[in-house]
């Protein structure tokens, strides 16, 4: 094991892979300590400073963790079995929805940390009101975040776009055997269970797809599946990393709640 577990850790699979923010040992320290049970001589009871604010924790980072989880099941499923594309796809589209899942999470944790004042659907990367509202107080307390965010915003764009065409009228079809841009002749199904998937360059409707115009585009049709995962985990570790930062600045002037 890559870290040192904590209470903060919670159930998330993003500690078994190996990542946790520099932070969050501090942030635990900060938020979490042990007392004397005084109706017990041997259990401690947990003191828990904020505790809305460790479940947002826990729960961010929980759904990071799923991100990794995804992954590794594409790594185990993309090989020698002629129902990969399907195991693939599953694992691809689950990929999708809990980056969504992750961001909206930490919108939700930052607009209670900082008193941003939306509710609902409005706690969200996607609407300019919330990151304008969100900004005018991270200039002045996070400046650094506030700078990551603004960063990341074209990658905030690209989950939702492809979030939502999944979720509601597009696909983003897993091709075994791609040797070319067009989809598998009939020479090459015979080697779907030898040949690693890849994934169309967008979500697509549910036809088959003009190469032309995507390889125009694009530069290409499809792409290879696992780099896609890893870029978006990469992208999503850095943002927390930045996330955690400021809340260690915040976490420690709340009231002591105890679990």
């Amino acid at each position: 094991m890559k870290t040192s577990y904590s209470f903060l850790c919670g159930y998330s699979y993003a500690w078994i892979a190996g990542y946790k923010p520099e932070t969050f040992d501090k942030i635990n320290q900060v938020l979490i300590s042990a007392e004397q049970d005084p109706e017990s001589d041997f259990a401690k009871k947990l003191i828990i400073r904020n505790r809305p604010l460790a479940d947002q924790i826990i729960d961010s980072y929980g759904k990071l963790g799923f991100l990794f989880l995804s992954r590794d099941c594409i790594r185990r499923v993309n090989g020698p079995h002629p129902l990969a594309h399907v195991y693939v796809s599953y694992y691809l589209y689950n990929f999708i929805y809990d980056c969504k899942a992750f961001l909206d999470a930490v919108a939700t944790m930052l607009n209670d940390l900082y008193s941003v004042g939306e509710s609902g659907g409005g706690i969200d990367f996607k609407h300019r009101q919330f990151k304008e509202k969100l900004s005018k107080k991270l200039i002045v307390k996070a400046p650094e975040l506030d700078r990551s965010i603004k960063q990341n915003e074209n990658w905030f764009d690209t989950v939702v776009d492809w979030r939502d065409k999944l979720i509601h009228r597009f696909s983003t079809p897993v091709s075994p055997a791609v040797s070319s841009n067009h989809w598998p002749s009939k020479e090459e199904l015979g080697n779907w269970s030898l040949t690693p998937c890849k994934m169309l360059v967008e979500p697509h409707p549910y036809r088959e797809p003009d190469f032309k115009t995507l390889e125009k585009k694009y530069g290409k049709v499809f792409l290879e599946i696992e780099p896609f995962c890893e870029d978006w985990i990469k992208k999503a570790c850095v943002f927390y990393d930045h996330v955690c930062e400021a809340v260690l600045k915040e976490c420690g002037k709340e009231e002591t709640s105890s679990y």
